[in-house]
Parts: C-alpha cells; sequence; structure tokens
C-alpha cells in the first residue's frame, strides 16, 4: 500500500503519464525511475527538492535496465514527428489478387 499511497497517489506528479512519456521517448534516460526514486526515499519528485539524498540510486536504475531486458524491451530512439527517410526504391508492389470463394453449393 505505501507504493499506491506515496507513488501512484503522489500530488505533484502524475506517475501514469511520466511513465507514458518514458516510454514514448524510448527508455532513453533514467529520469522517470529517479523521480520514482525520489518520491519513495525523499516525499519529492525533483532533484533538488530536498537535502536528502535518494538512496540505491544506481542500483535502482540497474533494476529497471534488468526488468526491461528481461521482458525484451530495449531502449529505442522515441518516434519522430515525420519520416526521416524516403521508402527504399527495391520495394516492390504487387496489385491485389481476387480469390473467389469456393461454391457450397451441391
Amino acid at each position: 500500500f505505501e507504493w499506491v499511497e506515496s507513488i501512484q497517489s503522489y500530488p505533484d506528479w502524475d506517475y501514469i503519464d511520466n511513465l507514458r512519456q518514458f516510454v514514448d521517448g524510448g527508455m532513453q534516460n533514467y529520469e522517470f525511475v529517479d523521480a520514482v526514486s525520489s518520491i519513495f526515499t525523499r516525499g519529492c519528485h525533483s532533484p533538488n527538492c530536498s537535502f536528502l539524498e535518494v538512496t540505491m540510486r544506481v542500483k535502482r536504475q540497474e533494476n529497471l535496465k534488468s526488468v526491461l531486458d528481461i521482458f525484451g524491451l530495449t531502449p529505442t530512439e522515441p518516434p519522430t514527428s515525420s519520416p526521416q527517410k524516403m521508402p527504399s526504391p527495391d520495394v516492390v508492389t504487387y496489385p491485389p489478387v481476387f480469390i473467389q470463394p469456393p461454391s457450397l453449393a451441391l
């Protein structure tokens, strides 16, 4: 219950929105896990919100990487707003082929 009360119910930082941003951003950095760790250990989310140190920060980052690896989720480049490359010219397209279904008449 501590997780729900301290992280998911934290008033100044929306867990689900930040999780989505982390995933949509390609899981490239540890800002998400650092903020979660900070809320859990210090009671606030920003890097300079407390004089207390985030305990086990590097270990938590390593644990997140391990979990992502176990699930086959590797960090990726975040999606771009528009295509970056032209389609390759060797792509061959064929006209659609219509297949007549077999007759069910006896």
